[in-house]
């Protein structure tokens, strides 16, 4: 029986030094326990980032030629300098070694810089740390790069350069598969300090020794059994727990929301309010609160027909995804009515005054084109507010030519998607024929312009969403509002393919992108004669400058929701680019925005 009760208080104190070991991690040690954790088990992706140095017009074009379904390539903003920009290659990957072949067509010639590496993983205080991908058997065309495995990640990447011509093709492979431990990881990626972490796995022993030889040795007057005891004691040992490590994140990315700051508990005089501010405080930052938030979501997912949180629901059945603000969408009352249309009308007559026609083009929401795929509870949401109707009855009063062509997409919704499945925004479908009924309204005034047929495009497809400004293709916007996993979107989530139409003489924009404005620059030679355009709005337009610049000589485009600015600064229309306007002198002006942001139209010529 002794002996029972002394291998008992050996594993007990087994584990209590391995608990302490692994939560004094950082003293001898950078991001052991969290990095070690990504590697082995979390982590799905191999990143392989593509670099073409030169000047400011050099670009590479990355197609997948093996596995296409699990690498995703992309052209992300941050890339794009004045010496040239680069493509990022994520293959998704398991346990087992997988094959990837990539071709890279080079744009302009210069200097093609390869990194194989690990993706970019931080913590919650935007700290880099390393997650593992094992390569083997890469290379170039036929010159071969790694023999036998090599492990890199985002910081420590195998590099290899090489000067290109335009126009050349580039036949990039590699093997790659999660990372397999090898004990000098800990020294070589973790920087283990030996004398340390002796000292702490000592110390630790020692302590969790005398903890549990004391509490074994501890009797109650009541007689109340030992592992009652040794219960307690864990009980209140873990309420310290969530105190270990208190978050400094400013944003929550799992909620989108600003967390909670510190409160002061004298500000001039005693603040009564800081016993709740401090408990919002600790409940927003308290340590394991991201576990405790993804495991919720884990159950909500899967358990659930209907996933929702407080931005967006997800149909599981059909994997249709919509914006919970679109569906609750009401009228206007009517002092914000009235004053939309004054201050529409205000901006007209500067445009007028101006020799300036204005036209406008307002995009329906998705929930309105795509209500029969609500559930029940939500449609009738939609159908009650009648907000279609609601719309060309304000627009009725505008001093200027606006188009809502709720009746075209709803029609062209049952050819094709109108909308993606997994974001807001529209398709490259549904662009196309809201540009048409623009393009209907203005050729009464410019008969001689020219309209895009689709036979004028290369039309590809794609079960990736390409919807915004940098025109890179990712798993949907909604998706991400969902907080749902790229790994998992990718799985279960992206089944449908979108078509997508690019020009056969594609024009390539000038673009100015920093934090006060997104501006993109298309010049058309081949339609010299052609109106010049300036055209200013929303993210519905990224897709509908597939088409627009085809139809006019040059379109200046000027992206409203861009920079650190509220969203009534944002909407400053006559504020913000009057001195644009004037320097540029277009012919015609368009606006083209959703429905839900005509509620902002109330600031377009305020100061």
């Amino acid at each position: 029986m002794k002996l029972v009760h002394i291998r008992k208080r050996f594993i007990l104190v087994v584990l209590c030094t391995i608990l302490l070991t692994l939560f004094f991690a950082p003293i001898y040690s950078d991001h052991l326990v969290i990095g070690l954790w990504d590697s082995l088990w979390n982590n799905e992706t191999a990143r392989i980032d593509i670099d073409n140095k030169g000047n400011i017009s050099n670009e590479v074009e990355v197609t997948p030629l093996q596995v296409s379904e699990k690498t995703e390539i992309t052209y992300p903003s941050w890339c794009k300098k004045e010496d040239g920009s680069c493509a990022v290659v994520n293959a998704n990957i398991d346990d087992k070694w997988q094959d990837f072949a990539v071709e890279v067509k080079v744009v302009n010639s210069g200097k093609i810089t390869i990194y194989f590496r690990g993706p970019d993983v931080r913590t919650a205080e935007n700290i880099r740390y390393p997650v593992l991908v094992d390569y083997r058997f890469s290379g170039v065309d036929k010159k071969e790069l790694l023999k036998g495995r090599k492990t890199f990640w985002h910081d420590n990447p195998f590099i290899y350069s090489f000067e290109a011509k335009d126009g050349q093709k580039i036949e990039v492979k590699f093997q790659a598969r999660k990372h397999h431990f090898r004990f000098s990881d800990l020294q070589n990626v973790y920087h283990m300090n030996w004398l340390l972490f002796i000292s702490v796995l000592v110390i630790s022993f020692l302590l969790s020794y005398k903890l549990i030889q004391y509490i074994s040795k501890f009797k109650l007057l009541e007689h109340n059994s030992r592992i009652d005891i040794v219960f307690v004691a864990v009980f209140f040992v873990l309420l310290f727990v969530p105190m270990s490590h208190i978050s400094s994140a400013e944003k929550s990315m799992q909620e989108n929301r600003i967390l909670a700051t510190y409160p002061k508990l004298f500000n001039k005089v005693l603040n009564l309010e800081y016993g709740k501010q401090f408990e919002t405080w600790f409940n927003d930052r308290f340590f394991g609160r991201n576990i405790a938030i993804d495991l919720y979501s884990f159950l909500k997912m899967n358990i659930n027909h209907i996933y929702i949180n407080a931005d967006a629901l997800w149909i599981k059945d059909n994997n249709w995804m919509y914006r919970e603000w679109y569906i609750k969408q009401k009228e206007f009352d009517k002092n914000k009515a009235d004053e939309i249309i004054k201050q529409t009308n205000l901006f007209s007559t500067f445009c007028r005054e101006n020799n300036i026609k204005m036209y406008m083009l307002i995009v329906p929401s998705k929930e309105s084109i795509y209500t029969r795929f609500l559930p029940k509870e939500y449609k009738k949401v939609v159908e009650r507010n009648q907000f279609n109707h609601y719309i060309n009855s304000l627009i009725s009063s505008f001093d200027v030519s606006a188009v809502f062509p709720y009746k075209e997409l709803h029609q062209a919704s049952y050819k094709d998607f109108i909308f993606f499945k997994q974001s807001h925004h529209w398709t490259d479908w549904g662009a196309y024929n809201g540009y048409l009924a623009l393009m209907d309204v203005i050729k009464k005034d410019y008969p001689k312009l020219h309209i895009s047929t689709l036979d004028e495009y290369n039309i590809s497809t794609s079960k990736l969403l390409r919807e915004d400004w940098d025109r890179d293709y990712d798993i949907g916007q909604t998706t991400g509002l969902l907080r749902i996993d790229k790994d998992y979107a990718y799985k279960k989530i992206l089944k449908d393919e979108y078509k997508y139409y690019n020009h056969k003489n594609e024009i390539k924009p000038i673009i100015t992108d920093n934090d006060s404005r997104k501006e993109k620059y298309f010049k058309n030679p081949q339609q010299a004669d052609a109106p010049r355009v300036f055209l200013t709005g929303t993210s519905m337009n990224e897709d509908f400058l597939q088409f627009l610049p085809y139809s006019f000589s040059e379109t200046k485009y000027y992206r409203l929701n861009s920079g650190k600015m509220t969203e009534v600064e944002m909407y400053k229309l006559l504020k913000r680019f009057k001195k644009d306007i004037l320097d540029y002198k277009p012919d015609i002006l368009i606006l083209c925005v959703t429905t839900w942001n005509l509620q902002l139209f109330v600031n377009l010529t305020k100061d």
